[in-house]
């Protein structure tokens, strides 16, 4: 019985008997531990003459008894353990060992065989030993040991740790290369090995992936698993052949229920599988990602498995089994868009310009479509947008909300610290501190966060999914739903973030958001009510609104509105931080210093405060600063009431009037007036008051000051309140000192400590004060020791008692107050807590509170927590060494940075790795030249990273530019290679939370899942050092730098140089200086390598470093030239863009010629033109006004028009009707454009406006699909053409419209009624010219086709200069209300939106436009550029990164995606022989080189046991070749083993079934049944 369940019944004395358990327990334990590691620890003495000597005498023990085959093969296994590693080695020596398994391996008992594996195993160390194995055909055994599942577990064990072992030394092995080159002829010599040993594994894998395995029927399950998927990442091209990919589809979409730590690891497989172009075609891993999504986008079959659903089991069932397949697939999905391979292959856009129908973005079209609710679509509504917000990273990404009010709240709350790690037992102060850097925008980082530039392209690659379209379908339709209030919340963010970093032509799209806008509009014009005060109200109109649930708009577009106010009031750092915050209230330095002169006065509009060298940063809001009288000093230390009452808490019940000035009464000759505001009634002090005469004192003059301080009553009031606050009086009365008397404290004694420095009297009155509390304070401190102390530990942050040391604190920030402190002895008492072993939360509260501009005491102190005994200390001391450099405080690169340089030698790993984190991030802004006296060797790869600081300096440069020069040569040959894997972790680490140890593997999960809004910034890059000054930028072109690396970006075969080239390269050309060295070419190559290299990764990596150069201007222009807009340099694509138009050729659009790669972009199609009588073009009344962006590149405009393909538009335009080919000719007959006379003159800078726009909505008829028009506004801009030959233009106005898929669709109603007069905004600029003589069915034609032409980039003449893809912009956006229904809306250009201004005011005598447009052009321009806080480059079409990543496939229908003519089928399971028939007909005569028995015994002469042995044979083979398919071969062969028994051990026969179980793939039960009815015939 097993003590540890037995009862011990009360009254009993059994202590002494659960004592005695506990120490067995223990003591079984240790035993065990000791086991396990007693085989490592064993010594090696013995020489392999030992061995030998024993294997002499094995042939003894062949027929001994299995007790004593155990004692000998024991004997030689512990001679082996105890053998030396060189004696092992022998080639010689090893072939005996497999002899001798030989002679055992036949043996009946599975133990026997374990052994004889285990053996093997530890005798094989290199590639010969390998070699051995196969020839000697011991590998037959292992495979027979994993296939036979008869009681034989430690056998099968045994087998398969031996397997990996053997694949562990092929992988390494010459071996390898040898079958490889082999396999890649198509006449090569076909090796079984390594599929041999492989097939057992995949196929006890695969049975486990299909769900036919269970958990504890086979325990080897798990582990063959795990083997497989390392093999899939190590042979990816042999598990594709064996395997095929069905398994992906079944394990990432949850139909083989493995855990989700399988789903993960297949995830990866996927990822890698997705980055290899070789894999990725010949596996058709579009089809595979297509199988795995899917199911999420036929959401139909949803709906109809619910429904038949009819019992309450079944419905529960159900709804677990969608829950888990959810789960599965937010799993994997999340881990494959967070790559570089899952994020391109997601969005892959096929020939149409469109995202391939295999993409999962393609769900979102699906969000907020169907009326049908059910509990299916509403989960996966919920997981879509659940996957958008983690993806983005958002603070609400795993909330659940079920009000507005509740969402509301979190959203004005999420930017704040987080509470628990800003509570004192966890990181306090350095949570806020953080949080407080995530807002500066006034910080600029040295380099590139990689992290938030992949979320960037991340970020531009759902808008150009239609992410804010897709989301503002699904609010509108559940505006209060759980995932419609997330959606509302996301919406928001990316409303607000995304013009920041997408492209100018795509604000347009994203910000004018016509499916809220439209919608609004026309509910409020076709509401009832308006209709009732317009006294046009009928009961019997029905409302007609373009998209589903527009009534709901309003609503949306004012929750909107509140989260960009809250989002606006919580900008600013003292929102951030609030002033009740730890970190405002400790730390001295977030506030001004005390000024030592009063005479000065600060400037309103001056943020930051001047101190020697250095200056205070922060964020401050323009209107929280009043008028200044004249003599104030310094800016105030509070905010007052701005920060009290928290803005972004605010809410709309807030009545203060903060515009209104703050008037106070003076305490002139009232004295006893004046007590009456600093106490109530009741004789408790009025802190309000107090706080707000705190205030305004400050506001003062200093005279002024001086009177207030000179005054009896304040000194008695202020002793007064020093006496109240004291720890004494409040240890006495159990009160918790509150925030606010903290605040009003720590305000006085700063003004006091002011007014100290020159008039004694004050001083002499005051001093006492002070020093009255401060040795309070020092006489409860002294009794921490007591639990229940004051200042214990635990009642620090229970009792608030803590804020008393922030208090002490401000007395170290003038010398008056530390001589107060010095003389009450607590800075001795610091120290003495410091340096003794005392609690971590005396080292937070004592080191967060001192001032440490000055020298002196405080330095000592701080000095002391660095060194602490407490490993806890140190690290928390040390991370806070960074919350001090975000403060630049004066001198801090001498003294600061001597600190962190002092850390790097503590014996603490975890305190070096802060370290190094710390001087990474902050040496850039602190440069030392302490730098130069470290070893930095010692650091291994992270002093290499911290010794590029030191080159910053130009200086250190030129006193040894020898040694730089050696540096440079190692970075070339080596250190690229590991900066590349440097970023490679750490963008592991945030994305995939999986960190590698020290030692170089794997740690355990952890639950510690790192803050990912602090982002990964790319550490400084030596080339990057060295370009920023010219003595590096010299070095480097002596070394021919930036030469060597260009020419491995070009011609490099290995990847992962390419990748370090890449970034590299980027680094020396992240400055002006440093790009001028750069070749001409450089920028150009990495752009190829960026939009078109087959390894996705690679381009990945080009991606980040296009983003460096961008981080220059002189980068930014050039990148800008090819289509790539940097965001922190915007003005540079109009620099750009007016340098390539003044170099272009008159009459050639952006430098095409006819002929050329531009004019023949689009392959011409086929278009019928069908007559509809109910198609109408009415001019737009409505004008809508919104903001323009300020750049010319606004003349690019995104916009695709969809639909659905027609089988009928293919060919060339034909006429149906006959009477219209007249004006058809006269359209191609005539110019679009009058280029000469509207061309757009570019400049410098210009502005692009937002005027009304033209909607059209697709719609079905009787004859067709149709665009139909409504009066609606939009922003419109269409395309600005140049001169071109007649012929040109009409064969690219052709080729252009025909080659969109959905022009099928619209082009039926092209020329239809003529009774009323149409206008397109695209024609106006003819009907002025013409006179309104045209006729309206060609101005329909006109402006149809016009807007849907994809005009050219400007960039295409030089990209084709350097062979890069030319590509078109698009100036539409077309939304989709419907299925298949779209709605598409055109955007103007600047030069059409005076053209339709001009029009409006000469033809229907409205001026409004013209007037408000003139009065833009005639103000005066100016460029401003604002920095944003992340840098990247964007391409202006995002198509031309995700453009060629699968081949291309036959057309599919735009909502279902069927594939026509998809020729995958021809692939036989895509790769894997999964058994139908394989061998066919004809069986392959026996090969006696294949044969283990023939080819063992070459010297036999070889006939056939038996007359008919032939025909037996072919029997056999054949029904082990339908094994896999009917059941009756396994019959067969059990009945055909009765009458021929001897056919079943005859060697020659088994060794023909073990090559078709190599060859093919069978199930682990077939593959059991034939080992088990073939045991016999392994005979060697």
């Amino acid at each position: 019985m097993d003590t540890r369940r037995k009862v011990y019944h009360r009254g009993e004395n059994n202590t002494q008997r659960i004592q005695e358990i506990r120490e067995s327990i223990r003591v079984k334990t240790r035993a065990k531990k000791v086991s396990e590691t007693s085989e490592k620890r064993r010594e090696r003495f013995r020489a392999r003459e030992d061995v030998q000597k024993l294997i002499r005498g094995a042939d003894s023990y062949t027929k001994a008894t299995y007790e004593e085959k155990c004692e000998f093969l024991n004997g030689i296994s512990r001679t082996i353990l105890e053998t030396t590693v060189e004696s092992l080695t022998d080639n010689e020596f090893f072939e005996d060992i497999c002899q001798l398994v030989l002679k055992f391996l036949p043996d009946d008992h599975p133990c026997i065989r374990a052994m004889c594996f285990h053996m093997v195993r530890k005798c094989t160390i290199n590639e010969r030993n390998l070699v051995v194995i196969l020839t000697t055909h011991v590998d037959i055994f292992i495979v027979r040991a994993i296939d036979l599942q008869m009681e034989n577990q430690t056998e099968r064990l045994e087998a398969f740790k031996l397997i990996i072992w053997m694949l562990k030394i092929y992988e390494k092995s010459n071996l390898k290369k040898l079958i490889d080159s082999s396999a890649a002829q198509k006449n090569g010599k076909k090796y079984a090995f390594p599929k041999s040993i492989m097939q057992p594994i995949i196929s006890i894998a695969l049975s486990a992936f299909e769900g036919q395995q269970t958990t504890g029927k086979d325990k080897l399950t798990l582990p063959c698993v795990g083997l497989f998927l390392e093999f899939s990442l190590t042979e990816p091209l042999l598990v594709l052949e064996m395997a095929g990919t069905d398994w992906l589809v079944k394990a990432l979409t949850g139909v083989s229920c493995m855990s989700r730590r399988i789903v993960l690891l297949a995830s990866h497989v996927l990822i890698s599988w997705l980055d290899s172009p070789t894999i990725r075609i010949k596996a058709h891993l579009d089809l595979v990602m297509e199988q795995i999504f899917a199911p999420l986008v036929e959401f139909g079959l949803f709906q109809k498995r619910g429904s038949m659903l009819t019992n309450d089991n079944a419905l529960r069932n159900e709804a677990f089994h969608m829950n888990d397949f959810l789960e599965n697939f937010k799993c994997s999905f999340l881990r494959i868009i967070r790559s570089w391979p899952g994020l391109f292959a997601c969005a892959a856009v096929g020939p149409n310009s469109n995202i391939r129908p295999s993409s999962p973005f393609r769900l979102l079209d699906y969000l907020g479509l169907g009326t049908v609710a059910n509990d299916n679509l509403v989960r996966i509504r919920d997981t879509i947008v659940d996957l958008c917000c983690e993806f983005v990273d958002v603070p609400y990404a795993n909330k659940t909300f079920e009000s507005w009010e509740e969402a509301l709240s979190f959203y004005k709350t999420m930017h704040l610290p987080d509470k628990f790690k800003s509570n004192l037992k966890n990181d306090f102060v350095i949570a806020q501190n953080d949080a407080r850097l995530k807002n500066d925008t006034e910080r600029r980082k040295p380099t590139i966060d990689l992290l938030a530039a992949f979320r960037v392209l991340s970020q531009f690659v759902l808008i150009n999914a239609q992410l804010p379209l897709s989301l503002a379908r699904l609010i509108l339709a559940m505006p209060d739903s759980s995932s419609g209030l997330k959606a509302t919340l996301l919406m928001a963010d990316m409303l607000r973030q995304a013009p920041s970093h997408v492209p100018m032509g795509y604000r347009a799209p994203v910000l004018s958001m016509p499916t809220l806008v439209q919608s609004a509009c026309e509910s409020l014009s076709q509401s009832h009510a308006v209709a009732a005060i317009n006294g046009t109200f009928d009961i019997n109109t029905t409302e007609q609104y373009t998209f589903l649930h527009a009534t709901n708009a309003e609503l949306v577009l004012n929750r909107f509105d509140k989260l960009n106010q809250s989002w606006i009031r919580s900008a600013s750092t003292s929102s951030t931080v609030l002033k009740e915050s730890d970190l405002m209230l400790f730390s001295p330095h977030m506030s001004e210093p005390i000024p030592l002169a009063s005479t000065m006065k600060k400037s309103k509009s001056d943020s930051s405060f001047r101190s020697g060298g250095s200056f205070f940063k922060r964020n401050t809001s323009p209107d929280v600063y009043e008028e200044e009288s004249p003599g104030e000093f310094s800016e105030t230390v509070l905010r007052g009431r701005y920060d009290k009452n928290a803005l972004m808490l605010m809410d709309d019940a807030d009545d203060y009037d903060y515009a209104a000035p703050n008037i106070r009464d003076t305490l002139d000759d009232e004295e006893e007036n004046a007590k009456k505001f600093f106490v109530d009634s009741t004789g408790a002090f009025d802190w309000n008051y107090v706080e707000y005469y705190v205030e305004n004192i400050e506001k003062d003059g200093y005279e002024k000051l001086l009177k207030e301080f000179t005054s009896n009553t304040i000194q008695v009031h202020i002793s007064n309140m020093f006496q109240y606050i004291s720890p004494s009086e409040q240890e006495k009365h159990k009160r918790c000192i509150d925030r606010q008397q903290v605040i009003v404290t720590k305000s006085l004694i700063k003004l006091l400590l002011r007014v100290f420095q020159k008039e004694a009297h004050i001083s002499d009155a005051y001093q006492p004060i002070f020093l009255k509390y401060v040795e309070s304070f020092k006489a409860l401190l002294e009794k921490r020791s007591n639990p229940n102390a004051y200042f214990a530990a635990r009642n620090l942050s229970y009792t608030n008692s803590m804020l008393h040391f922030a208090i002490i604190g401000t007395f170290t920030m003038t010398s008056k107050g530390l001589s107060i402190l010095t003389n009450a002895g607590v800075l001795h008492m610091y120290v003495d807590i410091l340096s003794s072993t005392s609690q971590l939360e005396y080292t937070k509260v004592i080191i967060s509170s001192l001032d440490y501009t000055n020298e002196g005491m405080v330095r000592v102190i701080i000095g002391k927590a660095l060194t602490s005994t407490s490993e806890a200390s140190r690290k928390w001391t040390t991370r806070y060494l960074a919350v001090l450099a975000s403060f630049d405080l004066p001198t801090f690169s001498d003294w600061g940075i001597q600190y962190m340089l002092r850390q790097l030698a503590d014996e603490s790993s975890k305190v070096v790795r802060h370290t190094i984190r710390i001087l990474n991030r902050w040496l850039p802004e602190h440069p030392s030249r302490n730098l130069r006296k470290i070893d930095w060797s010692l650091f291994g790869e992270a002093g290499d990273l911290l010794r590029a600081h030191v080159f910053a300096m130009e200086s250190e440069c030129a006193s040894d530019e020898d040694e730089v020069r050696d540096v440079v040569r190692f970075w070339m040959s080596d250190f690229n290679k590991k900066y590349l894997n440097i970023i490679d972790e750490e963008m592991k680490e945030m994305m995939f939370h999986v960190k590698r140890s020290i030692d170089g593997s794997f740690s355990r999960s952890s639950s510690d899942i790192p803050d990912t809004s602090l982002g990964v910034q790319a550490p400084l890059h030596l080339f990057a050092a060295l370009g920023s000054h010219e003595t590096g930028r010299h070095i480097l072109i002596d070394e021919n730098v930036a030469e060597d690396l260009l020419s491995i970006c070009k011609t490099g075969k290995c990847f992962e140089e390419i990748k370090a080239s890449l970034l590299a390269v980027s680094s020396i050309g992240s400055t002006d200086g440093g790009f001028e060295i750069l070749p001409a070419d450089a920028v150009p190559v990495v752009i190829k390598i960026a939009e078109e290299h087959p390894v996705l990764t690679v381009r990945g990596i080009a991606f980040w470093a296009l983003c460096t150069f961008s981080q220059c201007i002189e980068g930014a222009k050039r990148l800008g030239s090819f289509g790539w807009e940097s965001n922190r340099f915007r003005y540079a694509m109009d620099l750009a863009k007016s340098k390539v138009v003044a170099d272009d050729e008159p009459g050639t659009p952006g430098g095409a010629t006819p002929g050329s790669t531009c004019s023949s972009w689009r392959p011409a199609r086929k278009i019928t033109i069908q007559s509809h009588r109910n198609s109408s073009m009415v001019d737009s009344q409505n004008n809508v006004k919104q903001s323009r962006a300020k750049s010319e590149s606004a003349l690019v405009r995104r916009g695709h028009s969809k639909g659905r393909s027609r089988s009928q538009s293919t060919g060339d335009i034909h006429e149906v009707i006959a009477k219209r080919e007249s004006r058809i000719d006269s359209f191609f007959n005539q110019r679009l454009w009058n280029s000469e006379k509207y061309l757009y003159k570019t400049s410098g800078t210009s502005d692009s406006s937002s005027i009304p726009y033209h909607k059209r909505t697709v719609t079905n008829s009787s004859s067709g699909y149709h665009i139909q028009d409504d009066t609606t506004a939009v922003t419109i801009s269409p395309p600005n053409h140049l001169n071109m030959e007649e012929n040109v233009c009409k064969s690219a106005a052709t080729s252009r419209i025909s080659t969109d898929r959905r022009r099928a669709n619209t082009t039926n109603s092209l020329f239809d009624e003529e009774e009323a007069p149409k206008t397109r905004s695209s024609t106006v600029a003819r009907c002025i010219r013409d006179g309104l003589k045209i006729t309206t069915e060609q101005l329909e034609a006109e402006g149809v086709l016009a807007d849907g032409i994809m005009e050219l980039h400007f960039s295409c003449r030089l990209r084709e200069k350097y062979h890069l893809t030319a590509f078109r912009v698009r100036a539409c956006l077309q939304i989709t209300r419907h299925v298949g229904d779209p709605v598409r809306y055109v955007f103007m250009t600047r030069e059409e939106e005076r053209h339709f201004a001009d029009y409006r005011r000469q033809v229907l005598r409205d001026p409004w436009l013209y007037n408000e447009l003139k009065k833009e052009d005639n103000t005066v321009k100016k460029t401003i550029n604002v920095v944003p806080i992340q840098t990247v480059a964007l391409p202006t079409e995002i198509e031309i990164m995700c453009g060629n990543i699968f081949p291309a496939k036959p057309k599919s229908d735009p909502i279902f995606s069927f594939h026509e003519n998809d020729d995958s089928a021809g692939v036989e399971d895509r790769g894997a022989r999964t058994g139908h028939a394989r061998s066919g007909i004809h069986i392959q005569p026996h090969s006696a080189y294949r044969c283990f028995h023939c080819s063992s015994n070459e010297d036999s002469v070889r006939i056939y046991p038996h007359p008919d042995a032939p025909m037996l044979r072919k029997e056999v083979l054949g029904h082990v070749d339908m094994l896999e398919i009917k059941e009756y071969p396994a019959k067969r062969l059990i009945g055909l083993r009765q009458h021929h028994p001897w056919l079943f051990e005859w060697p020659c026969m088994y060794a023909d079934v073990l090559e078709l179980l190599d060859e093919y793939r069978f199930k682990p039960h077939s593959r059991a049944f034939l080992q088990q009815i073939f045991y016999d015939a392994l005979q060697l």
